[in-house]
């Protein structure tokens, strides 16, 4: 059920021009001032909203290497987590990318299929 909550919202949420919310404390990183923390008591839609923010920013800054994904590990969701990591790979036109390039940890099958994060 969230995995379909999860892909609704995806499909819904317009993509995000990160230099509209980079001022919003919402969207403040402690490290680095990037878009992607939640507040405490948003919603699971605002913060596909802010992971759907950070991903334009991070391929917006060409990643600025691996570390800034890595950095994220302990604050997004699973499902967030795989959504980064699939618009990564597709950013970087290859959606086999071994997952020893992210340090997320092992990757399930059925997030390496962007199908999984299209609407119903």
């Amino acid at each position: 059920h969230h995995r379909r909550l999860y892909r609704r919202t995806l499909a819904i949420v317009p993509p995000c021009d990160p230099s509209q919310t980079a001022n919003d404390p919402r969207y403040q990183d402690d490290n680095a001032g990037a878009l992607w923390k939640p507040m405490e008591g948003d919603t699971d839609t605002s913060e596909m909203f802010l992971v759907r923010c950070r991903v334009s920013l991070i391929l917006r800054q060409e990643m600025e290497g691996i570390d800034r994904l890595g950095a994220m590990r302990n604050s997004c969701t699973d499902l967030a987590k795989q959504h980064i990591m699939n618009c990564y790979y597709r950013a970087n036109g290859n959606t086999q990318r071994t997952q020893e390039n992210i340090t997320f940890g092992p990757l399930p099958e059925k997030f390496m299929d962007e199908r999984s994060f299209e609407g119903e």
